[in-house]
C-alpha cells in the first residue's frame, strides 16, 4: 500500500482553524490582574534642551520619576501606602505628544511600558516584567491631572 502525501493546503488549513481554538483556551485560562496606583512625580529633568531653549518643544528629552501610592488597599498595605515608584524618559514629538519608555517597581518586581502619551487617558503598553511580573504584558491607561490614577491591566503568561 503507497503512502499519499497530505496536501500542503490541507494541513495549514487544519493548523489555521485549531490555532484560534488553541489562543481563545489560554486567554480564557490567562491570569488578569488589575492594579490602580496615583502617580506623584518626585522628579522631573531636562536632559536634552532643543531649541528655543527653555521651553519643551520636539526633539526635547526628559526623565521623569514618580511615587506610586495606593488608591485602596492592595499589596497588603493600606490606601495612601507608598507602594512603588516609575523611572523613565519622554521624548517630546512634533504633533505635541509624548513617546515614553520606563519602568514601574512594583512589590514583587518590576514592569516595563512603553509608548505614545497623545492626551490624559492615553492607554501605553506594558512590554514585559521581572520578578512576580516575568513575562507579563498589558496595558497602563495613564489618567488625568498632576496626580493621576494610573491603572495597569496586567496579563500574565500561563503556568504549564
Amino acid at each position: 500500500m503507497a503512502l499519499r502525501p497530505i496536501p500542503i493546503l490541507v494541513v495549514l488549513a487544519a493548523a489555521v482553524a485549531v490555532a484560534p481554538l488553541a489562543s481563545a483556551t489560554r486567554a480564557a485560562h490567562a491570569d488578569v490582574k488589575t492594579i490602580v496606583v496615583r502617580s506623584v512625580s518626585t522628579k522631573v529633568t531636562l536632559t536634552k534642551d532643543t531649541p528655543p531653549l527653555k521651553t519643551i518643544n520636539a526633539g526635547d528629552v526628559l526623565g521623569v520619576t514618580d511615587q506610586l501610592k495606593n488608591v485602596r488597599s492592595q499589596f497588603g498595605r493600606p490606601a495612601g501606602a507608598i507602594v512603588g515608584s516609575d523611572r523613565g524618559t519622554a521624548i517630546q514629538l512634533a504633533d505635541g505628544s509624548t513617546r515614553f519608555t520606563g519602568t514601574a517597581v512594583l512589590p514583587g518586581g518590576t514592569v516595563s511600558i512603553s509608548g505614545i502619551l497623545a492626551s490624559p487617558g492615553s492607554t501605553l503598553t506594558v512590554t514585559g516584567g521581572t520578578g512576580d511580573y516575568q513575562g507579563v504584558r498589558g496595558t497602563l491607561v495613564v489618567g488625568n491631572g498632576d496626580t493621576p490614577l494610573n491603572t495597569y491591566r496586567l496579563i500574565f503568561p500561563i503556568s504549564a
